[in-house]
């Protein structure tokens, strides 16, 4: 296996069940993965369902090493909290783009982070529908806001195609 691998994409990665048998036995292979690399710099995870679990341990590996986290389109039912991002000490971005199933209790230890982030970090945030207000406030705490309007409203849209991604708000 290799062990030098400096960034790290997972894209497509899902099942229709969180709790499913296979999706331990894959977290292994996955889990020996992560694991045996030296110092992981990025992470990308995209589209991402039920596995979503399984990942979030294996960054407290590279807590010293990461720089760059992505999440897009990422399902985080079932996650545990974000304490492995809150102890990346190099973390310059976090990117968090169309993501659902944000709780409160799992963003906490993330928003209420003592360690305030340098200043070369920053946070890319693109939400979709309702979303976790307390990750919200903390973006714009860190970021400023920026309100952005969109020619569309993203939320009919998402209704018209009978999207399942909504989310209750908070």
């Amino acid at each position: 296996m290799c062990h030098q691998v400096r960034h790290l994409r997972i894209h497509m990665i899902w099942s229709r069940h969180y709790e499913e048998k296979h999706i331990d036995k894959t977290g292994e292979v996955i889990h020996e993965l992560i694991s045996s690399q030296k110092s992981l710099v990025s992470f990308h995870l995209e589209s991402c369902k039920a596995y979503t679990r399984i990942f979030f341990p294996l960054l407290s590996i590279h807590s010293r090493s990461l720089r760059h986290l992505k999440f897009d389109q990422v399902d985080f039912r079932g996650c545990p909290s974000w304490a492995p991002i809150s102890d990346c000490a190099n973390l310059q971005l976090l990117e968090i783009i169309q993501c659902t199933n944000m709780e409160p209790d799992m963003v906490r230890p993330l928003i209420s982070n003592n360690n305030t982030p340098g200043e070369k970090f920053k946070v890319k945030y693109i939400k979709i529908n309702h979303s976790c207000r307390e990750l919200e406030e903390w973006v714009k705490r860190v970021n400023g806001y920026k309100q952005i309007d969109l020619p569309i409203d993203i939320q009919k849209l998402d209704e018209a195609s009978g999207s399942n991604n909504r989310t209750k708000e908070i």
